[in-house]
């Protein structure tokens, strides 16, 4: 698998300098050079800054201590340009699984803070990005065309919807925003099912992603069924 070279130049986003620190020794002790980035008020202009400057990015999801932006999308446009990016995360409420959800086909590695952010885990991660800007996914990234069904609803703001993939789990469900639906978001019932884009074999929760919905009117789960790899 291409890597980054030893010393490679990789941009440091967070809104918490002390945070911004640490995540630059972890960074040095995994045989890179980091920089600690200014936040830009767009969050593209900040993307614009970062390509062709660096070889990589990590940032940090929450950025409020400075801008309204989160770092998911951040990592998410950062990918879309060809520029290797990694998310890191403090917290793992609800709100913040559903904004990270929204970019989540974009983001290939979310780390959590603390331990799962080491030095190994990071190098690993960059280099893992690297592969998917070239269009290169594992397994447990790999979308498919699955069935879902909406099994619940928050209209409050940040709108939610709670979906259940039997094709990932026949017991858990997970939850997105409303705006993943996009257009047929306002539509959206309990118990509508839609066509997906789905990694259904993500290893977890935080790893799973559900992209370009397109609703089943009127058709039962067992017209469909056919097109899930597990049918």
């Amino acid at each position: 698998m291409p890597a980054l070279l030893d010393g490679a130049h990789v941009a440091v986003v967070d809104d918490v300098e002390r945070d911004a620190e640490t995540t630059s020794i972890v960074l040095t002790d995994a045989g890179l050079d980091p920089e600690i980035v200014e936040l830009d008020e767009d969050p593209a202009a900040l993307v614009e800054h970062l390509k062709g400057r660096f070889a990589g990015v990590v940032c940090d999801h929450r950025l409020q201590g400075k801008v309204s932006y989160f770092g998911a999308e951040v990592v998410a446009a950062c990918m879309e340009s060809g520029l290797p990016a990694v998310l890191i995360t403090t917290y793992a409420d609800p709100r913040d699984n559903a904004l990270i959800q929204r970019y989540r086909h974009q983001i290939p590695e979310l780390l959590m803070r603390g331990s799962e952010a080491n030095a190994l885990a990071i190098r690993d991660a960059l280099d893992y990005a690297m592969e998917e800007t070239r269009g290169n996914y594992r397994l447990t990234r790999k979308p498919h065309r699955t069935v879902v069904r909406v099994t619940g609803i928050n209209r409050d703001s940040p709108a939610t919807v709670d979906i259940a993939i039997p094709a990932w789990s026949t017991t858990q469900v997970a939850t997105f925003p409303l705006s993943s639906l996009l257009q047929h978001g306002e539509g959206a019932a309990v118990g509508q099912r839609y066509l997906a884009d789905v990694n259904i074999y993500a290893d977890s929760y935080l790893d799973l992603y559900a992209t370009n919905f397109e609703p089943i009117p009127k058709a039962s789960f067992e017209d469909v069924i056919g097109m899930t790899p597990n049918a």
